[in-house]
Protein backbone atom coordinates (compact mmCIF):
# COMPACT_ATOMS: atom_id res chain seq x y z
CA UNK A 1 0.00 0.00 0.00
CA UNK A 2 3.19 2.27 0.58
CA UNK A 3 4.40 2.41 -3.21
CA UNK A 4 3.65 2.79 -6.72
CA UNK A 5 3.74 0.26 -9.52
CA UNK A 6 4.66 1.59 -13.32
CA UNK A 7 2.25 1.36 -15.66
CA UNK A 8 3.61 1.75 -19.54
CA UNK A 9 5.72 5.04 -20.27
CA UNK A 10 5.59 5.89 -16.43
CA UNK A 11 8.03 8.39 -15.63
CA UNK A 12 8.75 10.49 -13.26
CA UNK A 13 10.27 14.11 -12.28
CA UNK A 14 11.54 15.16 -8.95
CA UNK A 15 13.61 18.71 -8.06
CA UNK A 16 16.21 17.83 -5.32
CA UNK A 17 19.44 19.23 -3.52
CA UNK A 18 22.06 16.30 -2.66
CA UNK A 19 24.86 14.66 -3.84
CA UNK A 20 23.59 11.17 -3.80
CA UNK A 21 20.03 9.62 -4.81
CA UNK A 22 18.88 6.55 -4.08
CA UNK A 23 15.19 4.69 -4.03
CA UNK A 24 13.70 1.66 -2.72
CA UNK A 25 13.18 -0.86 -5.78
CA UNK A 26 11.82 -3.69 -6.85
CA UNK A 27 9.86 -5.53 -9.95
CA UNK A 28 6.87 -7.31 -9.44
CA UNK A 29 7.27 -10.55 -10.71
CA UNK A 30 10.04 -10.36 -13.46
CA UNK A 31 12.92 -8.22 -12.75
CA UNK A 32 12.92 -4.30 -14.01
CA UNK A 33 14.72 -1.29 -14.63
CA UNK A 34 15.04 2.78 -14.44
CA UNK A 35 16.68 4.68 -16.94
CA UNK A 36 18.18 7.89 -15.03
CA UNK A 37 18.97 11.27 -16.28
CA UNK A 38 19.92 14.13 -14.16
CA UNK A 39 19.62 17.91 -15.41
CA UNK A 40 19.10 16.82 -18.73
CA UNK A 41 21.95 14.38 -19.28
CA UNK A 42 21.15 10.74 -19.07
CA UNK A 43 23.45 8.90 -16.36
CA UNK A 44 22.60 5.48 -17.02
CA UNK A 45 20.21 2.44 -16.68
CA UNK A 46 20.01 0.38 -13.23
CA UNK A 47 18.08 -2.88 -13.56
CA UNK A 48 16.06 -3.87 -11.04
CA UNK A 49 16.17 -7.52 -10.05
CA UNK A 50 15.26 -7.65 -5.78
CA UNK A 51 13.14 -5.40 -3.78
CA UNK A 52 16.23 -3.51 -2.24
CA UNK A 53 17.50 0.22 -1.82
CA UNK A 54 19.28 1.40 -5.07
CA UNK A 55 21.80 4.17 -6.03
CA UNK A 56 20.10 6.03 -9.02
CA UNK A 57 23.02 8.85 -8.95
CA UNK A 58 26.30 10.11 -7.51
CA UNK A 59 26.97 14.07 -8.04
CA UNK A 60 30.39 14.72 -6.84
CA UNK A 61 30.90 18.47 -5.84
CA UNK A 62 29.37 21.36 -3.96
CA UNK A 63 25.87 20.49 -3.41
CA UNK A 64 23.14 22.57 -5.45
CA UNK A 65 20.00 22.02 -6.99
CA UNK A 66 19.01 19.17 -10.03
CA UNK A 67 16.27 17.73 -11.58
CA UNK A 68 16.25 14.13 -11.53
CA UNK A 69 14.00 12.33 -14.35
CA UNK A 70 13.20 8.77 -14.12
CA UNK A 71 11.73 6.33 -16.34
CA UNK A 72 10.55 3.01 -15.11
CA UNK A 73 9.73 0.14 -16.96
CA UNK A 74 6.51 -1.29 -16.80
CA UNK A 75 5.74 -3.39 -13.25
CA UNK A 76 8.69 -1.57 -11.39
CA UNK A 77 7.44 -1.00 -7.92
CA UNK A 78 8.95 2.43 -6.10
CA UNK A 79 8.58 2.40 -2.69
CA UNK A 80 11.11 5.71 -1.02
CA UNK A 81 13.63 8.25 -1.63
CA UNK A 82 16.79 8.69 0.63
CA UNK A 83 19.20 11.36 -0.39
CA UNK A 84 22.63 11.53 1.00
Amino acid sequence: GERIVAGEGARLRLAFHAHDVFLVLGASGESGSVEVSVDGDRVGAVPITVDDLYTLAHIPGEKRDHVLDLRLSPGTEAYAFTFG
